[in-house]
């Protein structure tokens, strides 16, 4: 019993570690490539946990260590404090922390389907990720940047942003188009793999996944806490179908590589 607290214990530091190197990274590479080795490491160190412990409970508690804080710091500024330090670097940190640690998870378990603990780490890993990423969502949504700052409007023309980033590619700063188009894909593709693992039906998963970015602009709307626009809605949409796509890609994979098991690689 106290061997296995120990271990743990260790596991929590670990992902402590890679949170501070991560920092670390970040402050002394440029954003790019900070980013990048932050995803590189957090794979190296699932892939080497995975790969001695084959526990699966050990990369979830690695990656609850590595980005809990973030969590924390959301809360802390939306209620005590009016400041901007979790900003779009902070989520991408937490996001390629969690999906780098939990990658070689999934890849262990394509390839040895009898995976121990498999189905109780994915059930509580997306239970945390579906409450952590909500939080920094919010607070990324609807209070960074909007601190005392009431703006209300609607844009209900498709493309109607999207095409001039299109367009005038060569007069427009590349880094707030890749923010504005790349940006609001990006974050709601893990929100269409974690949709389709929780509603394995089809037409129910899609009018999810439809109505979360609604929902989202109808608060900001709302709230008085941004432009609420149709274009945003496509752009989050379309990253939800690329991660409800990816899914289906593995599960099918899946099937196809281990002809003798008749259950999805992914079920709570």
């Amino acid at each position: 019993m106290l061997k296995s607290i120990y271990k743990k214990v260790i596991f929590v530091l670990l992902g402590l570690m890679l949170l501070v190197v991560g920092y670390i990274f970040s402050g002394i590479f440029n954003s790019k490539i900070g980013l990048l080795s932050i995803f590189v490491l957090a794979i190296l160190l699932g892939t080497l946990v995975m790969y001695l412990t084959k526990n699966p409970i050990n990369n979830l508690i690695m990656t609850l260590a590595s980005t809990i804080l973030f969590v924390f710091m959301a809360i802390y500024l939306v209620f005590f404090k009016h400041a901007y330090i979790f900003d779009r670097e902070n989520l991408m940190i937490y996001l390629l922390t969690y999906v780098g640690l939990n990658i070689p998870v999934i890849v262990y378990k394509f390839l040895e389907p009898d995976t121990l603990n498999f189905n109780d780490y994915i059930k509580y890993l997306s239970y945390y990720f579906i409450s952590s990423y909500f939080i920094l969502l919010s607070y990324f949504l609807f209070f960074y940047y909007r601190v005392r700052i009431y703006t209300r409007g609607i844009s209900l023309q498709p493309f109607k942003t999207i095409t001039p980033y299109l367009t005038n590619a060569a007069y427009v700063n590349s880094r707030i188009a890749i923010i504005n188009i790349f940006g609001n894909i990006l974050l709601f593709i893990p929100i269409g793999f974690i949709v389709g693992i929780h509603i394995k039906n089809a037409y129910k998963s899609l009018i999810v996944l439809l109505s979360i970015p609604i929902i989202i602009e109808i608060v900001q709307y709302i709230s008085a806490t941004g432009i609420s626009d149709i274009d945003d809605v496509i752009l989050n949409f379309i990253g939800e179908l690329i991660g409800l796509s990816t899914l289906l890609t593995i599960e099918w994979l899946y099937k196809k590589r281990h002809k003798n098991i008749n259950e999805l690689m992914f079920k709570i």
